[in-house]
């Protein structure tokens, strides 16, 4: 999982804003609102799943040296 630049629920807290009329009152933060007299929202960080592609190197120079029982074609597949 990655931090997504977009807001959504997780349990990542990311900010506070200003309650608007018509929103879910369930991410009222009340502890704020005694402190302020003011509503605030909880706003979390949507989290995502992360697309990836690990690419290696398969030319001849990755078989060096041949003859050994670690080379780096067999380094890269490990790391990746």
């Amino acid at each position: 999982m990655h931090k997504s630049p977009f807001h959504g629920f997780s349990v990542e807290f990311a900010e506070h804003r200003l309650y608007n009329p018509g929103e879910s009152s369930r991410n009222i933060d009340w502890k704020v609102y005694a402190r302020t007299n003011k509503l605030f929202t909880k706003k979390y960080e949507e989290e995502t799943n992360l697309r990836c592609q690990i690419v290696i190197d398969a030319s001849s120079s990755m078989f060096y040296p041949r003859d050994a029982k670690v080379n780096k074609i067999n380094f890269s597949i490990v790391a990746a």
